[in-house]
């Protein structure tokens, strides 16, 4: 498994919302996805009225993303600090 970059998981998570996530984790995008496919279907049949749930969605689905990155990268140097002692090159 490769680190993965903060940065890079909000910019896409800003540019597509739910779908961002899926550079995170696959469960994680598919779950988003979804939610925000339903906001979308609530927002449209409500003729836009409950549009202004997505801007919260959307700023928690960036956090959401820079969190599971540190957390995935974390569990990586943590892996990787086993390994080594493991090894006794540490």
């Amino acid at each position: 498994m490769a680190a993965k970059n903060g940065w890079l998981a909000a910019l896409f998570t800003i540019l597509f919302g739910g779908f961002g996530l899926f550079y995170v984790s696959f469960l994680g995008g598919i779950v988003a996805s979804l939610i925000e496919l339903v906001l979308l279907l609530i927002s449209f049949i409500t003729g836009g009225l409950a549009s202004f749930l997505l801007v919260p969605w959307h700023i928690f689905c960036i956090i959401v993303a820079v969190v599971m990155v540190s957390s995935h990268n974390n569990r990586l140097l943590r892996e990787l600090d086993r390994s080594l002692v493991k090894n006794g090159e540490r």
